[in-house]
């Protein structure tokens, strides 16, 4: 259920592993059929295709964009649950992209970009990466990611307004942070984007209870 500072998210997403492997950075992707999750397909976001697998990012809608964010500050928050075809490690990294990479189309060169490894590109800034996890083939593993950010219209700087916290499996790590932009950004380019790393034995299972933006 979520929170009434949430604006904007998924919840219980069974992550489609269709197009993921180990070691292969590898970003949220949509489902690959109708019936998978509800609400999509959308007008905004089409079935993945093993041609063309859809990033699935969380953003902050037009309608709450401005006075809600514009110097306030506001938390992403993904929290799941993991587990490994065998022993493995786990990693996991969150993105920012700008709204020109994610309405550039499906099969642009562009928004490809998205899609390399690890995502490059104009537009697209790494934020925070996890410390990785050891996974076990029979116990799922719960962990939590918690990035607390602040915006604002007149510098168009997003920046961190406290640490990150990482949490995993009755531990609490702290997570490699990456500077947050610091060119200028507008209110739709705050679009929030993960991605997931096994390690030599790919994953058996991931599901996101959370993936959201708050407001703090």
């Amino acid at each position: 259920m979520a929170r009434q500072d949430t604006v904007a998210g998924i919840y219980n997403y069974p992550v489609p592993l269709t197009s993921y492997a180990s070691i292969t950075e590898t970003v949220l992707l949509a489902p690959f059929s109708t019936g998978y999750y509800p609400g999509y397909p959308s007008p905004s976001t089409p079935l993945s295709t093993s041609t063309y697998p859809v990033v699935l990012p969380v953003g902050i809608a037009p309608d709450v964009a401005g006075g809600e964010f514009d110097g306030h500050a506001f938390e992403v928050k993904l929290t799941g649950t993991v587990t490994g075809a065998s022993t493995c490690t786990f990693l996991i990294k969150l993105y920012q992209v700008t709204n020109a990479v994610l309405t550039s189309g499906t099969t642009s060169a562009t928004y490809a970009t998205l899609l390399t490894h690890p995502p490059s590109g104009t537009g697209i800034r790494a934020l925070v990466g996890s410390s990785a996890v050891t996974l076990s083939s029979t116990v799922k593993t719960n962990f939590s990611l918690v990035a607390p950010f602040i915006w604002d219209s007149v510098s168009g700087q997003l920046n961190f307004s406290n640490a990150p916290v990482f949490y995993e499996i009755g531990a609490t790590a702290t997570p490699t942070v990456t500077n947050a932009s610091t060119s200028s950004i507008g209110a739709s380019d705050l679009n929030f984007l993960p991605s997931f790393t096994w390690g030599t034995a790919f994953g058996g299972s991931l599901v996101l209870s959370e993936f959201v933006i708050n407001r703090l």
